[in-house]
């Protein structure tokens, strides 16, 4: 089954998904400005492939990704709208794949660790992509930047950066590694870390 997502308005309420058994996907339209929700998608598992795709704005996004010290506490995906409001994806660990579409705007990602194989698109904009800790971007999350000049920027100290040693196609699309932090940090790469599609 297929949800479709929102388009028009936001839902200012608490929604829980679960699509049981066999392939699920779940669409996410978020919409910004004053919209204050809450959406669960806490899949019960089973046989197929569960799928979350969440869509932002066109105007500058702010997105918050984080997720709890055990490895079977809450995570989530969150839109920080026109203060105290929010829109939050909480999601558990039965789901296969998450993928995050900023779209357009110079749109920023705050990310502090994630509970499954992410790919964040950030589309068109000058967009800044922020590691709490190099240490919590974990196997399968991928980062592409779109057009524009795309950041990626280390928040703490102590941080060391192997290009090489991601598989291919994991960080795409930035032309910009800021290590300043809050200490010493550091990158390496090689001529063929920089030329890869």
């Amino acid at each position: 089954e297929t949800l479709t997502p929102l388009a028009t308005n936001g839902v200012n309420a608490e929604v829980t998904l679960d699509g049981g058994n066999e392939s699920d996907t779940y669409n996410v339209g978020l919409i910004g400005d004053a919209t204050h929700s809450l959406i669960n998608v806490f899949e019960s598992g089973g046989p197929g492939t569960d799928v979350l795709n969440i869509e932002g704005t066109d105007d500058p996004d702010l997105f918050l990704l984080r997720a709890a010290a055990a490895q079977s506490g809450l995570a989530f995906v969150a839109l920080l709208n026109q203060d105290p409001n929010f829109e939050r994806v909480n999601y558990n660990t039965n789901l296969e794949t998450i993928n995050v579409f900023s779209k357009e705007g110079n749109d920023r990602f705050f990310l502090d660790d994630t509970r499954a194989a992410i790919t964040i698109d950030s589309g068109a904009g000058n967009d800044f992509f922020i590691l709490v800790n190099l240490a919590d971007y974990g196997e399968g999350e991928q980062i592409h930047g779109g057009s524009g000049t795309d950041t990626l920027l280390f928040a703490g100290s102590g941080e060391s950066l192997v290009l090489s040693a991601l598989a291919n196609n994991l960080v795409t699309g930035l032309e910009v590694v800021d290590l300043t932090g809050t200490g010493n940090n550091s990158l390496s790469l090689a001529l063929g870390d920089l030329l890869q599609e």
